[in-house]
């Protein structure tokens, strides 16, 4: 806003109201728009797009018809006088000087909503969003057209990239049928747009303005197809570009020539439908699916045969689109599209958390674009990156205050040629963010580089190079002086809210003179009122002050690589001066000291430049500078006595440890300031002084810090950093001397069967089914049948299954035969809280025998050290066929390792009667079927187990149930698993004829056989 106007014209449609609005004090709308860090005034008049709109495609301007109506440029501004008389810019300098009498800004009156509006945006202009939309609707309720495009063009020099806002600002024109307007919001912003909603509006436009349903020369049809053609180019790989596409082939459709027909017209509207479909499913859109349906049903209706053909071809590439797409709703799903940027909320705020989730999904999306999903590098590598920098776009213009994502956009370009692109990336991504150290390095990088060779001109180069440093520190300077202009306006607002309280106060005190009492209390109150204002403003004071803080830091980086990279380009320079055409590093520094706001760290980088490139004498005087700038700084001291020692100078590193020291431990709250210079000489005097003075240093250091333990400062002597960063302190190390007793295992926990988690079906066996006998024929279920089991070479054929609740009757009277019965083994486990045990370990704990028949044993079986062995097992890595058992202890495989008890007497009524004549063993076994996996070796019977006659053994009558009841032998060796429930395929059969005589603790099973006393079970009774 520039010009001068009266201090206050009256409002109308044709006068802007910021005209008439009074401001803050001491503050312009110009000079308010360029402290906030814009590098340009907000209302500079808008550059003219129409050439490159032109020269990139004439798409655009064969379609479009300029009308001859141009807006007329918004009324200028003046400078509104400050209440002082004093210029604006004045004014602001002397804002930054502390007085107690420089007034407020009059309050506005509440029904003056634009004016509390237009002060908004003043005071924080890319901050307050809100503040520019209200006024924005705020005039369009007035219908006051020429204030809301002023304010447009204002909005959009600080959010270009707003896509909903130009939708608005386009069809505002639209609608007052203003399309000369129209025509240049589309030139300015549509070329440079990934905004698909305002595409859209565009080809509404178009087909307004160009009639196809009334064109008889056919220019307009051939106007619009130009138009879709840069439409899809341009935003057609969009997931939301669905209705574009769908309208793209509802135009196709309605061209001449008939679907079907026989014609050349026919055919050529056929094939470039076809092309439509084609195109379109090919991208992932979010109207994939139905294109694919209208496709299918395009094919078929021609010709089913060739359709068909079509589908087959194409079909892979929609399936491929259709993945991609479900793969980019699930990254999305989260995001926020917006294209109106806001800044990111401070680290430890309202709204941090939220924000950094949308930046990381942006990031999500370009990674999974730069995966190529859609395998296009090898085909078409213009159509990835086309892909790739279309979501950068969108997310610079929905993270427009990040400068990583345009770094990242930048860099992207740099490394796949495409140099125009990175660059303005950069150029915008500066003129977004000027007060960042990231772009303004990166693009100071680029410039380097790239007149590397180009000029042998230090002079012109050295110019070039540091633009992008000199754009950064103006903004820094400038943002400095807004934050210190606002510290002094909150205090002046809290000493007027103060000093109002204060003359109520007063005012009651006058009212009640009379009584004493009550005088007191307003005293009392007066004095907390004075320590409340006091308390607020040294907080506002502090907060702006660490701001400011902040701020120098970040200027006193960007000097230090600004005299970095001008010493790489024109060395050191003559002696520092000012006006020197070629400054070098000196003459930076130079210009920095005069600039001031600076920390000491521009004194120690300048130090060591002159220390290390060109060895000179000035690095120790301007350490020496730097100490009489900042004689309290630690980290500035600290370096200049590392580099004294570092020139072998001990003499003057001592003398300014002692100075140095001496201050900061002369006042309490500076004393702990003063423990890094202690902690480095003492370092420095265990390694390379004498014991004395080590002793001495100690004893200052155990004086003035005695919160740090004695023993810690003495290791501190012995402890070393070695180059990789890596400290080894020897006096902490202790020696193992004893493995044995310092290096012992101590014992876990033993998990209990709930803890363990439930073994799959291939780990587990469910425990042994004993049937009641007479339930089998109470189930009216078919049965298994076995003869047909026995039948297969390879075993049984079917697996067996356990019984499912019945319903009805018959449930009725197997449940209650069940409950006559009583429950059956299978029950009891399967009603227990925990899963089964692994197969493994349930089959080793079948063979094992009670603890009551173990103490004969020898070695005797300890239950809690078998436990803790079965913990450590890996059940997975055992290779039961080659195992060697051998290994597994003395005595593990011995016939007669076991002490049998004396074998109980069998009633002569269970003794078993001969059914069959004597045959050998082995016809009578079953034929062995094929191994498992997992299945246990083949071995002899148990050991320390006596037959019995029957298996599944029956239980004992009522008489004989004080007899011990012992396993039943097993025709598969002593690692046999236990019996099969729910059809698991039996282990692999031994091809033995039978175990030697007397393994079963005397009792010979030869023997009883040929006695007819004693049977294997039939085949199948232990797994049928």
């Amino acid at each position: 806003m520039d010009g001068n106007e009266e201090d206050s014209p009256q409002r109308s449609e044709n006068q802007t109201p910021i005209n008439t609005l009074p401001l803050l004090p001491d503050t312009s709308i110009d000079k308010a728009a360029q402290d906030q860090g814009s590098s340009a005034v907000a209302t500079d008049s808008l550059p003219n797009h129409a050439a490159s709109l032109s020269s990139s495609s004439g798409v655009v301007v064969a379609v479009v018809t300029p009308t001859q109506v141009q807006a007329p440029a918004p009324t200028p501004s003046a400078a509104v006088p400050t209440s002082n008389g004093v210029p604006a810019s004045a004014a602001v300098v002397q804002s930054l000087v502390p007085s107690a009498n420089v007034p407020l800004a009059q309050a506005r009156a509440p029904q003056d909503r634009i004016g509390v509006l237009e002060d908004r945006i003043v005071e924080d202009p890319r901050g307050d969003i809100d503040a520019w939309l209200s006024l924005i609707s705020e005039y369009r309720q007035q219908n006051k057209l020429t204030e809301v495009r002023e304010v447009y063009e204002r909005f959009f020099k600080r959010f270009p990239t707003a896509t909903e806002q130009w939708v608005s600002y386009a069809n505002m024109e639209l609608d007052n049928e203003e399309f000369g307007r129209a025509e240049q919001i589309f030139t300015k912003t549509l070329i440079n747009s990934t905004g698909v909603d305002l595409w859209i509006v565009y080809l509404d436009y178009i087909r307004r303005r160009h009639n196809t349903q009334t064109d008889a020369t056919g220019n307009n049809r051939r106007i619009v197809q130009q138009a879709f053609d840069l439409i899809l180019n341009k935003v057609g790989i969009d997931k939301d570009s669905g209705s574009i596409w769908s309208d793209y082939i509802t135009f196709v459709k309605s061209g001449p020539g008939t679907i079907g027909g026989t014609g050349w017209q026919d055919n050529q509207k056929m094939d470039a439908l076809r092309a439509a479909y084609r195109r379109a499913l090919a991208v992932p859109t979010n109207m994939l699916n139905s294109f694919w349906t209208e496709y299918q049903q395009f094919e078929r209706t021609l010709n089913k045969q060739t359709g068909q053909k079509n589908l087959q071809e194409m079909s892979p590439a929609y399936v491929q689109a259709k993945n991609a797409l479900n793969q980019i709703l699930a990254i999305t799903q989260r995001l926020n599209r917006t294209s109106l940027p806001r800044l990111p909320p401070a680290p430890g705020f309202d709204g941090f958390q939220d924000h950094e989730a949308q930046v990381q999904i942006w990031k999500s999306w370009i990674q999974w674009e730069k995966k190529d999903e859609l395998v296009l590098r090898e085909d078409d590598l213009p159509g990835f990156h086309q892909r790739v920098l279309y979501v950068y776009k969108q997310a610079v213009g929905s993270l427009r205050y990040e400068p990583q994502i345009w770094v990242e956009a930048a860099d992207y370009c740099f490394a796949n040629d495409m140099e125009s692109e990175g660059n303005d990336f950069l150029k915008q991504g500066i003129e977004a963010n000027p007060e960042s150290c990231l772009l303004a390095f990166k693009q100071g990088d680029r410039v380097e580089q790239a007149t590397v060779g180009e000029s042998s001109d230090p002079e012109k180069r050295g110019n070039t190079v540091r633009e992008p440093y000199d754009r950064l520190l103006e903004a820094l300077y400038d943002l400095i002086k807004k934050v210190q202009a606002r510290k002094e306006q909150d205090v002046k607002r809290v000493r007027e809210s103060f000093a109002l309280e204060a003359e109520e106060v007063q005012q009651q005190q006058q009212d009640n003179d009379d009584d004493d009492e009550d005088a007191d209390d307003e005293d009392i109150r007066a004095k907390h009122a004075a320590e409340r204002e006091e308390a607020q403003v040294k907080a506002v004071e502090n907060s702006a002050n660490a701001q400011i803080m902040t701020l120098r830091k970040t200027l006193t980086s960007a000097w230090i690589a600004l005299l970095r990279a001008i010493r790489r380009v024109q060395g050191s320079g003559n002696r520092g001066k000012l006006d020197d055409p070629i400054p070098g590093s000196r003459g930076i520094m130079a210009q920095a000291r005069k600039r001031g706001q600076l920390t000491s760290d521009l004194y120690v980088a300048q130090a060591l430049i002159e220390h290390h490139c060109y060895r000179s004498p000035s690095a120790a005087k301007l350490f020496t500078a730097g100490m009489g700038l900042f004689p309290d700084d630690e980290n500035l001291a600290l370096e200049f006595v590392k580099h004294l020692i570092d020139i072998n100078d001990i003499t003057n590193a001592r003398a300014t440890f002692e100075k140095v020291v001496g201050k900061l431990t002369s006042k309490p709250e500076t004393t702990a300031r003063a423990k890094p210079l202690f902690l480095y000489m003492h370092d420095y005097e265990s390694k390379y002084g004498d014991l004395a003075q080590i002793s001495k240093l100690e004893q200052r250091m155990r004086d003035h810090f005695p919160e740090d333990p004695n023993l810690k400062l003495f290791e501190h002597r012995f402890a070393y950093t070695n180059a990789l960063g890596q400290t080894f302190d020897p006096t902490l190390i202790r020696p193992i001397i004893s493995p044995a007793t310092q290096m012992r295992v101590g014992a876990m926990p033993i998990p209990t069967i709930e803890m363990s988690p439930a073994p799959s079906i291939e780990q587990s066996l469910p425990y042994p089914h004993h049937k009641t006998a007479g339930l089998a024929d109470i189930s009216p279920k078919r049965n298994f049948d076995a003869v047909d089991a026995e039948s297969s070479q390879y075993g049984p054929r079917k697996m067996q299954r356990g019984e499912s609740p019945l319903k009805g009757a018959a449930g009725r009277r197997l449940d209650a035969a069940r409950r006559r019965g009583g429950d059956t083994p299978m029950h009891a486990a399967t009603s227990s809280t925990g899963p089964s045990l692994p197969r493994d370990i349930n089959f080793l704990l079948s063979v094992l025998p009670k603890k009551t028949l173990s103490q004969n044993m020898n070695p005797q079986i300890i239950p809690e050290a078998m436990v803790h062995l079965l913990r450590g097992v890996n059940l997975h890595a055992v290779d039961w066929a080659r195992a060697d058992l051998k290994a597994a202890g003395p005595g593990l495989l011995q016939a007669n390792r076991l002490a049998q008890p004396p074998h109980p007497q069998i009633h002569p009524q269970l003794q078993p009667q001969p059914q069959v004549p004597h045959t050998p063993v082995q016809q009578q076994l079953p034929q062995q079927p094929p191994p498992m996996a997992y299945a246990p070796p083949m071995q002899g019977p148990p050991q320390g187990y006596s037959p019995v006659t029957q298996y599944p053994p029956q239980y004992p009558p009522v008489a004989h149930a004080h007899a011990p009841q012992y396993p039943p032998p097993s025709p598969y060796g002593q690692y046999a698993p236990p019996p099969t429930m729910n059809g698991y395929a039996a282990p692999p059969m031994p091809q033995v004829s039978g175990p030697p005589p007397g393994a079963w603790g005397g009792y010979d099973v030869h023997a009883q056989q040929q006695q007819g006393g004693y049977q294997y079970p039939p085949p199948h009774s232990q797994y049928g």
